[in-house]
């Protein structure tokens, strides 16, 4: 097993790109006593003991995320993260996570049958890839479901195929070959967004407003976004504006509970389910997430509106994201004014105007003034 120091020393260059690729996101360390109590509830619980390089990880960063994979945190009654004190996120808490995967109806799910045996302990996942330990060989190991939904490396291919699992002697090796992608490609793509708006975005994730792990995805590659543009174009007579292009290069789209912006198709992303914007089920929902097809709906939604004055200027807006909760409301562009907007589709009079993109992202999406 290589020392700590080499975990510590791959982490610290993740988080040193964090301020510029915000799908990037460290927690804060475990306390020990936090540590040694999740240890001891696995053993009790689970029949095995946590490996000595993952106690070493968590006492560097209690869970952390680099937009294709994450890594669980524990429950810290000690953490300064108010969300890592609490058990409510169980699909990013190890135990909850680990403790539910023994509790499923193994008769119903054969991905989780082969998760059964007390000895193997799920870490973390990348869509249906997942990063587990196996007590019995002391090994770490990738398993890839037969609904892979995870992340295509450079050469082109899945690591590991369906239903193969590649295995790693030691933590280390595992995170070294999982962020070879990011520290090959991702980490030296240009960043075109306004200073301002990485400070916005910067005081949001501190206020823990973007913990949810996927808030941030990675960037778009400059040829799908040319591509997107001549679609919108063709389209919908109009490019996309210069704002979102930058944004798309810094994060394809963006997600919470709360609040969309919508993607473009990338075929070169690593995250899979960007590569297309025609999914079938289970996960047709993702479809209107992205840009082209929502703008096409809401246009036809007002083409069937009773005509008024005000019809052709709503087929000029731009709409580049929604409300997760109230799906009538969208955020919107007005190339022509220049200005940014919440638009009720039922009650179009009533929005704030905003003059640039940060002050609408701190006042509607992020929700906090000066």
């Amino acid at each position: 097993m290589p020392p700590a120091s080499e975990l510590q020393t791959l982490l610290a260059r993740l988080q040193s790109s964090q301020k510029e690729h915000p799908y990037i996101e460290i927690n804060p360390p475990a306390s020990l006593e936090a540590i040694e109590s999740i240890d001891l509830a696995c053993q009790k619980e689970f029949g095995l003991a946590l490996p000595q390089d993952y106690k070493e990880l968590l006492a560097s960063a209690n869970g952390f995320c680099f937009g294709y994979g994450r890594f669980y945190h524990i429950t810290d009654p000690l953490s300064p993260n108010r969300l890592l004190r609490q058990e409510v996120l169980t699909d990013e808490n190890i135990f909850r996570n680990n403790l539910y995967i023994r509790n499923f109806d193994l008769k119903t799910d054969s991905f989780f049958c082969s998760l059964s045996p007390p000895h193997h302990l799920l870490l973390g996942e990348s869509g249906y890839r997942s990063y587990l330990y196996d007590a019995l060989t002391k090994r770490y190991y990738i398993r890839c479901s037969e609904r892979y939904f995870g992340v295509f490396y450079p050469e082109g291919e899945k690591i590991p195929p369906e239903g193969k699992n590649i295995f790693y002697s030691d933590l280390y090796s595992l995170l070294k070959a999982e962020l070879e992608y990011f520290f090959r490609y991702l980490e030296p793509a240009p960043r075109l967004l306004e200073a301002r708006e990485i400070q916005v975005i910067q005081k949001a994730r501190m206020a823990e407003q973007l913990s949810i792990e996927g808030s941030f995805l990675p960037p778009a590659s400059f040829k799908a976004i040319e591509q997107a543009n001549r679609r919108f174009l063709k389209e919908f007579g109009f490019p996309i504006p210069e704002f979102y292009k930058k944004f798309l290069a810094f994060s394809n789209g963006f997600r919470t509970d709360y609040s969309i912006f919508f993607h473009i198709p990338d075929e070169d992303s690593p995250t899979e389910w960007l590569r297309t914007e025609e999914h079938e089920e289970p996960f047709r929902f993702l479809n209107s997430d992205f840009l082209i097809p929502h703008n096409r709906y809401y246009r036809s939604k007002v083409e069937e509106e009773e005509y008024d004055e005000k019809q052709e200027e709503r087929l000029q807006y731009f709409i580049f994201g929604q409300d997760r909760d109230l799906l009538e409301i969208t955020y919107c562009y007005d190339p022509r004014r220049q200005c940014f907007f919440k638009l009720h589709f039922y009650y179009p009079e009533f929005c704030e105007e905003y003059s640039d993109f940060s002050s609408f992202l701190k006042t509607e999406v992020f929700l906090f003034g000066d």
